[in-house]
């Protein structure tokens, strides 16, 4: 069975001509932090992790400014959920 991350399945989608919401992945909180700030506004971190119920575990968080985008990805990366090392967070508008 393939397995795929939020990026990737996002990716897969919009080169189909799908919507979805503008984001990107970071490796570091600096990097996430980077991406608020093209974004703008408020933004939504999760780990990029193959599984669900990422929510459940603390691994989705609400960020209003590049600086607390920076502390969300902070928190995420680094841990894990359900078995999975999380390396990366997904940072989308």
């Amino acid at each position: 069975m393939l397995t795929l991350t939020e990026d990737l399945a996002k990716s897969y989608l919009k080169g189909r001509g799908l919507p979805v919401p503008s984001g990107g992945a970071a490796s570091s909180p600096a990097e996430a932090a980077a991406l608020a700030r093209k974004l703008g506004g408020e933004v939504v971190v999760k780990a990029l992790v193959p599984t669900g119920r990422r929510g459940k575990a603390g691994a989705v968080l609400f960020a209003t400014s590049p600086e607390a985008t920076e502390a969300a990805a902070g928190k995420i990366i680094g841990g894990e959920i359900a078995g999975y090392a999380v390396e990366r967070v997904y940072v989308e508008a």
